[in-house]
Parts: C-alpha cells; sequence; structure tokens
C-alpha cells in the first residue's frame, strides 16, 4: 500500500508543476525506505512521513504560480547552481533579451536573478553544513561560490551568521 501512496503522491505533485527530477530523487527514497522497513509500526512512521515531505516538496519547488519562461530559468537554476550562471547565458537558454528576462523574474518572483542564485546555493550549503565535514572553502565551492570570501558575505547577508558561525 506505501508504493501504491508513493506513486499517488508523485502523481499529485506533478500536478503541483514540481520538476520530475525532485520528484524522482524524493520517491526514490521512499521506495528504498519501504523495502528496509521491518514492523508495522515503521511502515506507519514512513506514511506519515511520506505525506509531509512530499507536502513540503510541493511547497518549497512548485512552479505553479510562474510563467513557462521563469519555471525554465528556476529549474536550470536549482540543478545547475553549482556552475558559473549569468542573466545572459538564462536568456539565451529561453531565447529572450536579457532586459526582458531579468524584468519578469524580478516581477514573478519578487526577486532578481542574481538574488534567486545565490539563495538556491545559499540553500544547498546548508545541507552541506548540515550533514558533512568539509570545509568552508569546499562548501563555497561545491555550490557555485568560486570567491570563499564572497560565500560568506552572502551567507552572513541571508542568514545573519558566518557559515562558521552556522555550523558552531
Amino acid at each position: 500500500l506505501l508504493f501504491t501512496l508513493n506513486t499517488l503522491l508523485r502523481k499529485a505533485a506533478e500536478t503541483g508543476h514540481v520538476h520530475p527530477m525532485h520528484i524522482d530523487n524524493l520517491s526514490r527514497q521512499f521506495a528504498i525506505q519501504i523495502e528496509s522497513c521491518l514492523s508495522l509500526q515503521q511502515l506507519d512512521a514512513l506514511r506519515t512521513s511520506m505525506i509531509r515531505k512530499y507536502c513540503m516538496l510541493v511547497n518549497n519547488y512548485s512552479r505553479q504560480a510562474y510563467s513557462v519562461i521563469i519555471q525554465t530559468c528556476m529549474d536550470y537554476i536549482d540543478f545547475h547552481y553549482n556552475f558559473p550562471l549569468s542573466l545572459s547565458a538564462l536568456a539565451g537558454l529561453c531565447s529572450v533579451s536579457e532586459s526582458y528576462l531579468s524584468t519578469l523574474f524580478k516581477k514573478e518572483t519578487k526577486m532578481t536573478v542574481t538574488e534567486y542564485i545565490n539563495s538556491t546555493r545559499i540553500r544547498q550549503a546548508l545541507i552541506l553544513l548540515n550533514s558533512s565535514a568539509m570545509s568552508i572553502g569546499e562548501i563555497a565551492s561545491q555550490c557555485g561560490f568560486f570567491d570563499a570570501n564572497y560565500f560568506s558575505r552572502v551567507f552572513k547577508k541571508q542568514l545573519g551568521l558566518s557559515p562558521k558561525e552556522y555550523r558552531d
């Protein structure tokens, strides 16, 4: 029954306009967890976790409120945050001018393209700070910040703490 629930939750996330790659990652994790459960109590707890995490997925990654151009840009940034990104490259990807993309992005997301790129990179940095022993410089590099000082400034601006203070 949990495999069926996983499929139904996948379909609901698709209806919520979440990129299939996000859905596949979560679905795969749950399929592995379902197979490894040894008791009904574990299955029951997993059911609750599945519903909560799929809701969080839709809440965090739904692109329903955005135009196709902005959805394309956001998805591209989400999956290529660790590479150099620019407004001109994104405009080329969507076959629109830089000024049009910049204006549309700000109108629909209430942030600039650079702000979105940095917030995506910081979100990934938080995951690494919480789950790895990598150095701050390594995390900065892994998240697309090729200058650790710039990474620290952006991190502090967004969270009010330096990466080191956050980790401590």
